[in-house]
């Protein structure tokens, strides 16, 4: 099985993100599951922290369409799947309507197994201006009653900040500020905790924080490859795919073709754009 996987952050000005990230992966998907890493295209944020930028709709939607070619291509590369590893779930109505192999986001599988596992959840995001968007994804998804609660950090924590702590391997400091707001959650009624962003699973992972007392902090990470792998296999023992009769009907070849080179995606017959 071989897996795209997506960030919706330029990984090459992540640090060390990427190198944990590929640890991390190792350790968790299943043998003989190859994962290639993937981010925006170098220069996506302007050199600006990507939280402070997808905050603005327009910016958003200018940046994260990069996710849909990212789909095509790897459909076209004969990729198993696309797993995107980013809370901001980038166009997946889209991207499912576009391919047929599986697209799995990391908000959606995250809620869907969470489901499984407590009767209520909490999610746990770095800054306070991410609370509304995620409020909006998990309504989106028709979980709001799951969902205890969404709870961020105060003061913010800037993302520099947050990869200097993952190059560090973890700090004492870090986790107890994770697990106060956490314990918060807790008090709130929340059965498992859920961390809504990527960096912030790798740190926690490189921290060994799996619990807070007697509640799990989940694995972002390896569960939506575990979802993933399970859809894969579902698409090849069942031949179990997405309904293209409502929600993710897709054009049929000659059209896609036509309003791909009708967008600039494709060139013509002669290989000119």
């Amino acid at each position: 099985m071989k897996i795209w996987h997506q960030s919706m952050a330029p990984l090459d000005d992540f640090g060390v993100y990427p190198e944990v990230l590929a640890t991390h992966l190792a350790e968790v998907v299943s043998p003989g599951t190859e994962v290639v890493l993937h981010g925006t295209t170098t220069g996506s944020y302007l050199g600006r922290q990507p939280v402070r930028v997808l905050r603005f709709p327009y910016a958003r939607h200018l940046i994260q369409r990069q996710a849909l070619e990212y789909c095509y291509t790897a459909e076209q590369e004969g990729y198993d799947a696309v797993a995107f590893a980013s809370f901001s779930e980038p166009y997946l109505t889209e991207a499912r309507s576009l391919v047929d192999i599986p697209v799995a986001s990391m908000p959606e599988s995250n809620l869907l197994v969470g489901c499984s596992l407590g009767q209520q959840m909490a999610l746990i995001t770095l800054s306070r201006r991410s609370v509304p968007r995620l409020r909006a994804m998990i309504a989106q998804h028709g979980l709001s009653s799951r969902v205890s609660g969404v709870y961020a950090f105060d003061p913010t924590m800037p993302e520099d900040d947050l990869l200097a702590v993952l190059a560090a391997g973890g700090t004492e400091a870090f986790t107890r500020r994770f697990t106060d707001l956490a314990a918060r959650a807790i008090d709130g009624g929340a059965d498992l905790i859920i961390p809504a962003e990527g960096v912030l699973n790798e740190v926690l992972y490189v921290s060994g924080v799996s619990r807070v007392g007697d509640v799990g902090v989940m694995d972002g990470v390896a569960t939506v490859f575990a979802y993933v792998e399970l859809l894969v296999r579902l698409r090849q023992r069942t031949g179990l795919g997405v309904g293209r009769a409502w929600t993710y009907p897709r054009p049929d070849p000659e059209l896609l073709t036509e309003l791909r080179r009708s967008a600039g995606l494709e060139g013509d017959d002669d290989g000119q754009p």
